[in-house]
């Protein structure tokens, strides 16, 4: 959000994909001995391709924008629930995914614990919104969910077994990176923002905090996710995936001294109990 501001939305969207492809190809060159996964079968790679451009490109542009517009109390509150719309994505599609009972109450527990957490406004952290700017950023923020939902699903299907080929999560992460990155660039002359990102990359402060953060988020956050997807429920593995808002109440603790509140700490216990019945067997 920060970033975002000094620079642009769409800037900063555009330089922490575009990283976090040069990382990941360089990594897929060492691990797997090529930059780019030429084994994949087509209807993989299309999949993953659709759902990269989707989800790392437009959606991160829509949500990024949110940000600005609305702040991230607001925005990270309605991209909360795009572990939901995943869920009945998942079991509309030809993935069929019907959730157990026990699992539709931990996704309940957690988005809920989440949205309860974030949904808190405390005078200082209050972002300044002019009432013009309310609607476009939820919406922005929205369509970054069901864009994200879609995305999921997308790389799920992507990933399940074909013709004997075994698509790795790392693969599958490069793909959609790399897709991502080109929408995103494509989008840089139409929306007149190709001198904004030159002037960002002069700005070694901004680009300091998004190299950490590419690593941290577009690099081994994209291939954690991809790995929780392939193995798990897709709608269980967005539900942990967006807890993140909670994870960073200790980080906010140990960096700033801000201390949670006790609304803070009760959404936390609720969020930390749906990922408890997540994660036991069976679901």
């Amino acid at each position: 959000s920060l970033s975002g501001r000094r620079v642009g939305a769409v800037a900063v969207s555009f330089l922490r994909i575009a990283l976090a492809s040069l990382i990941l190809a360089g990594s897929h060159l060492i691990g797997c001995g090529s930059v780019w996964p030429g084994e994949l079968p087509q209807r993989s790679l299309w999949l993953l391709v659709v759902s990269g451009a989707l989800g790392a490109g437009v959606a991160d542009m829509c949500f990024f924008r949110g940000l600005v517009l609305i702040g991230p109390r607001l925005g990270t509150l309605v991209l909360s629930q795009a572990p939901v719309l995943t869920s009945v994505l998942a079991y509309l599609t030809p993935l069929g995914e019907a959730l157990s009972a026990r699992a539709v109450v931990g996704i309940a527990l957690t988005v809920g614990g989440v949205a309860w957490v974030v949904s808190e406004r405390r005078g200082r952290e209050a972002w300044r919104t002019p009432s013009a700017s309310f609607g476009p950023g939820v919406g922005l923020c929205l369509a970054a969910a069901v864009l994200l939902a879609v995305s999921m699903v997308l790389a799920k299907m992507a990933m399940k077994p074909a013709g004997g080929v075994e698509v790795s999560a790392y693969s599958a992460a490069l793909v959609r990176v790399v897709a991502g990155t080109c929408v995103i660039g494509v989008s840089l002359p139409v929306l007149g923002r190709t001198r904004a990102t030159l002037r960002a990359l002069r700005d070694g402060r901004t680009m300091g905090i998004l190299l950490a953060g590419t690593i941290v988020g577009p690099v081994l956050g994209t291939w954690m996710s991809m790995t929780a997807v392939k193995y798990t429920q897709t709608g269980v593995a967005s539900a942990l995936i967006g807890t993140s808002p909670v994870m960073m109440i200790p980080l906010a603790y140990l960096a700033y001294g801000e201390r949670p509140s006790g609304r803070t700490l009760v959404g936390t216990s609720a969020a930390v109990a749906g990922i408890a019945v997540l994660m036991l067997r069976g679901v």
